[in-house]
């Protein structure tokens, strides 16, 4: 007898409408985030060249801190939109 220790699988095995249901919470998350990321960095990215800071330090800090606001924001959509 073969034993499977994937807790994916064996949540599926358990509980496969809430499995399911997650896993498109998680696709529709990855999608959101690579719009949000962009869109959020690129926000951050103008204000930091607003406020003066033209130099490519707090520019990328600015991208980066965008990419990273991004992610929450990403599942809580999600989560909204897949209830």
């Amino acid at each position: 007898m073969i034993q499977i220790k994937d807790a994916a699988f064996s949540m599926c095995l358990k509980f496969p409408r809430q499995a399911i249901k997650e896993n498109a919470m998680l696709r529709v998350a990855m999608l959101l985030y690579s719009i949000l990321g962009a869109s959020l960095a690129g926000t951050f990215m103008i204000v930091a060249l607003v406020i003066g800071q033209d130099t490519a330090r707090p520019i990328i800090i600015s991208a980066v801190l965008g990419f990273v606001a991004a992610i929450p924001l990403a599942l809580v959509v999600a989560k909204k939109l897949t209830a």
